[in-house]
């Protein structure tokens, strides 16, 4: 019953899993808003902008995800070019990402087919980098299990399910946030290890019911998300759809746009089920009884 596991989530505090846990995360898309499938507009950014601002609540989630377990780690792996390191570094500093590795890629465009020598290590396509990438980082950590979290603007979920099928039972979950639309599982199989989020109360949830994310650390996050939509109302107002998935007036966000009813459900369903759960908390610790079973959330359409 979910009312039993919210219930869990108050009086719980068992320990998440100490093992050996690396949690890859990208960063367009994924913890910073970017805008990756238009080329042109990233490398104005890159050149004369300043980066844009990361996704509220991701480093929060990371922050207690490295705390709750000490063998765990993060390494930041993009095809974000590495002209933009500097930027990419302060942003993450001045939004209070934890510390971790940070692969980039070495990036020239009209170089991007040359496949020889270390140059072809360091500006292949975004795809075939991730993959060379990932493989390498696997390989030095074989004793390691694997979080991926990317998103479904180009191609994190073809790289991480291809991860899965090289190296067996070594990729523990995978994480893809919903910006451009629903993605279409490969099998029904699937449905448990690569999920799809709107904030980072998805990931949470799901990484408390893995134990390897205590009850209390989960309600920090919660909480913390509780508090932006207090301080943000904007939250439950379509308008900040469209700042959330990054909107720009090109043929591909366009297409986005259909997508915008289902991104807010599930936004909404994040809220309502952060509220119930610190409400079954504050509760139980007050000695009341309680038995109401949350609805499920709302179908996408």
């Amino acid at each position: 019953m979910l009312a039993t596991a919210l219930l869990l989530v108050c009086t719980s505090v068992l320990a998440a899993s100490n093992e050996k846990v690396i949690y890859v995360s990208d960063i367009d898309d994924t913890i910073v808003q970017s805008n990756v499938a238009n080329k042109l507009a990233l490398i104005k950014t890159a050149l004369f902008r300043k980066p844009k601002n990361a996704f509220d609540g991701m480093a929060v989630l990371y922050e207690n995800l490295l705390k709750e377990n000490p063998n765990a780690s993060i390494v930041y792996v993009s095809g974000t070019p590495e002209l933009m390191r500097k930027g990419v570094t302060s942003l993450l500093a001045r939004n209070r990402f934890p510390k971790g590795r940070m692969i980039l890629r070495r990036w020239f465009p009209f170089l991007s087919d040359i496949t020889w020598g270390w140059i072809g290590d360091t500006i292949l396509s975004s795809k075939k980098f991730k993959l060379r990438a990932l493989r390498k980082l696997m390989r030095e950590n074989p004793d390691a299990k694997f979080v991926f979290l990317g998103d479904d603007v180009e191609y994190d979920a073809d790289v991480y399910r291809q991860m899965d099928r090289e190296f067996p039972g070594m990729v523990k979950q995978i994480y893809i946030r919903r910006v451009i639309g629903r993605l279409p599982l490969e099998n029904e199989n699937e449905a448990d290890k690569l999920k799809q989020f709107s904030t980072e109360w998805n990931i949470g949830y799901s990484e408390y019911e893995a134990d390897r994310l205590s009850g209390d650390r989960l309600l920090e996050i919660g909480n913390e998300l509780l508090k932006r939509a207090r301080t943000q109302p904007q939250l439950v107002y379509p308008r900040f759809l469209r700042s959330f998935i990054g909107f720009q007036d090109t043929p591909l966000h366009r297409k986005a746009d259909l997508s915008f009813l289902a991104v807010f459900k599930a936004l909404a369903y994040d809220l309502g089920q952060v509220i119930s759960t610190v409400a079954h908390c504050q509760l139980t610790l007050l000695g009341v009884n309680v038995d109401e079973t949350p609805k499920s959330p709302p179908k996408a359409d």
